[in-house]
């Protein structure tokens, strides 16, 4: 597994900008995305690039995408990748 990235500038960033506060204020959905909320969508999105996608860039940049028999063929690893994505739930998430 890759480092996991350090998302301490992102949340800093999206706390410091400009109209933050007033975006959650208009909606209960948008409530919900509270600054503890945010870290903590982050950080398990952190920890999935480091666990999947970052080991996944070279073989992908080595093998690359390609068409076989009128279908797309993706990189070693593309489809374990793409079914721990959805069996983590990120393919459901859902804007507010």
């Amino acid at each position: 597994m890759s480092a996991v990235p350090d998302i301490s500038t992102t949340l800093e960033q999206i706390e410091a900008a400009r109209g933050i506060d007033r975006l959650r204020e208009l909606s209960p959905s948008f409530a919900q995305a509270d600054a503890a909320t945010v870290e903590a969508v982050l950080s398990e999105a952190a920890r999935f690039c480091a666990a999947y996608l970052s080991p996944l860039n070279p073989v992908a940049d080595r093998e690359g995408c390609r068409i076989e028999d009128h279908r797309v063929k993706t990189p070693e690893g593309h489809a374990a990748a793409w079914q721990a994505y959805v069996d983590a739930g990120w393919a459901t998430l859902d804007h507010p």
